[in-house]
């Protein structure tokens, strides 16, 4: 009896969370400016949340087929907040430019810190999945162990680090693409494109102290910057509509820039 009261006042609980969490997503949509610190507790709550529905579901394998169907209905109710949350995370992430622009770092920094903390939990989730699979190991090997199966994890890694990696990639090549775009011929895309080191640098004075080391922000960000300006100055380079006009030697300035691309950017940031 005590044992199900227990697990009532949790579920009474898990509900209130859930409410919380889905008032607080609302906000977020319907503010113009991401309010301050609201991305740090919306992950303290649903980070609980998914922990309580990981263990409950992975505890129910056992139970019958309807209790299962049941907890898979009550915690519908996550996957929406949580798919609503990644895309608010990351829709964040993609702003990084803004962010930096309008000195608010604040906002990188709190997704970085959800980043560590899920990240984390999925070391603890792979290095329990390995003390299971080691354990059958360890029990195929000896019939008739008295030894109790190891239960694994019940989460689910995310890769977090790679999505954020990934979403900052997608911000890049855009920043680098709205620059092309902007200009038309080829002269004006080699006058805008001389802001990407600056843009360059100001990344890495501000990202370099939201990341931890183990991120190797600044080696992504160069590596970054160099594949996409490359990739645009090529398709600079071959596009013939804006190269009417221009003369071979003007061809020949434009090879070697893209040659030197990389050089110039890496030079240009080993002087701070």
């Amino acid at each position: 009896m005590a044992e199900t009261n227990k697990y009532v006042r949790r579920f009474q609980a898990f509900q209130q969370q859930i409410d919380l969490i889905e008032k607080l997503l609302g906000k977020a949509s319907e503010s113009e400016e991401l309010p301050g610190s609201i991305l740090l507790l919306l992950h303290y709550e649903l980070f609980h949340v998914e922990e309580f529905r990981d263990i409950t579901l992975h505890q129910a394998k056992k139970c019958s087929q309807d209790v299962q169907i049941t907890l898979t209905r009550i915690f519908k109710r996550v996957e929406t907040v949580s798919t609503k949350f990644a895309e608010l995370l990351w829709k964040t992430a993609q702003d990084v430019f803004r962010w930096v622009e309008q000195d608010k770092i604040h906002h990188i920094v709190h997704i970085v810190k959800i980043v560590e903390r899920e990240e984390q939990a999925d070391r603890r989730a792979l290095q329990a999945e390995q003390a299971r699979s080691a354990h059958l190991k360890m029990t195929d090997k000896a019939s008739g162990s008295k030894w109790k199966l190891a239960e694994g994890s019940p989460r689910q890694t995310k890769s977090y680090k790679n999505k954020l990696l990934m979403v900052l990639r997608e911000a890049i090549a855009k920043r680098i693409a709205d620059i092309v775009e902007a200009d038309g011929n080829m002269y004006s895309v080699l006058d805008a494109l001389e802001a990407v080191p600056a843009d360059l640098k100001l990344l890495d004075d501000t990202l370099s102290k939201a990341f931890p080391q183990e991120f190797h922000i600044l080696d992504f960000l160069i590596a970054e910057f160099h594949g996409h300006v490359h990739r645009q100055l090529e398709s600079l380079a071959s596009d013939t509509t804006k190269l009417e006009g221009v003369r071979s030697s003007e061809l020949c300035a434009l090879c070697r820039i893209i040659t030197m691309n990389c050089f110039a950017l890496s030079g240009f940031l080993k002087r701070y």
